[in-house]
């Protein structure tokens, strides 16, 4: 007779989000310690060929001194075409955060960061993919009764490619990286972010502009180029990266921010 073990109910084969494949048993419900080993082994090879296949080594050019090889985290399928590439943010949550204040519907949100979207070819990342970010504590919904608050409801992040995940978000409720919207009053600028790259090799490139109707703001650049804080705001007014072209009025984020290689 074997004796029996507790139930497994999830195996986490990395430190991703999401990855918590259910472990359908036999017999019960219950392992027997020879298939406990047999899985637990497996499991050890599963784990090292994922963390494999989550990193990829990019190639940067380093304005004319050669290139250097990044270590990026890579997500999705293991066709070259599907994966998305993402910088691990050591200080990602609230040293990495995006907020609104009083936008469009009187939302309060605060979007933390843990890992952005990364084109190492452009060197851009897509301000709104939304994947490794998560609310904060300081959050309101968005109210509907208005139709010109409608514009920001449901929105379809443009630009994650053909073979991403859709993601459909509430602007102001969630805040794309590198921005902050306020819309409580003329030339206020109450909403406040952060990006902070520090324990990576990138800093920031882009420079911010004021953007929106009685629009002000602030962009203060520490660590060499590292960190940026944010502030923003207007009736209604945001911060945003001057290498965004168009109305980002109710925007959930795209190709916006432009970072470059750490100079040692």
């Amino acid at each position: 007779t074997h004796k029996k073990i507790m139930p497994l109910e999830f195996l986490s084969l990395t430190n991703a989000p999401v990855l918590h494949p259910i472990l359908e048993l036999t017999a019960g419900g219950f392992l027997t310690f020879k298939d406990w080993d047999n899985l637990r082994k497996t499991c050890k090879t599963l784990k090292r060929a994922c963390d494999e296949k989550t990193t990829y080594e990019a190639t940067i050019e380093n304005d004319g001194n050669g290139t250097t090889i990044i270590p990026l985290f890579k997500w999705g399928m293991a066709s070259k075409s599907d994966h998305r590439l993402y910088i691990s943010l050591p200080n990602g949550g609230h040293n990495n955060v995006s907020r609104s204040f009083k936008w469009k519907g009187n939302t309060t949100g605060e979007t933390l960061w843990y890992k952005i979207r990364f084109c190492p070819k452009r060197m851009m990342v897509h301000c709104g993919d939304y994947t490794f970010s998560k609310p904060g504590s300081d959050n309101t919904k968005r109210d509907r009764r208005r139709a010109d608050w409608e514009a920001g409801f449901n929105v379809r992040v443009p630009d994650l490619g053909d073979l991403s995940p859709e993601q459909i978000v509430n602007v102001g409720e969630k805040t794309p990286y590198g921005t902050c919207f306020d819309c409580s009053a003329p030339n206020s600028d109450r909403a406040r972010s952060r990006i902070d790259l520090r324990g990576t090799p990138f800093a920031v490139a882009s420079r911010f502009v004021n953007a929106g109707y009685a629009a002000k703001g602030s962009w203060n650049y520490h660590h060499d180029d590292q960190s940026v804080d944010l502030t923003g705001g207007g009736y209604c007014g945001m911060t945003v990266s001057s290498d965004f072209s168009g109305h980002f009025d109710d925007h959930p984020g795209t190709w916006s921010l432009r970072l470059k290689l750490l100079q040692s």
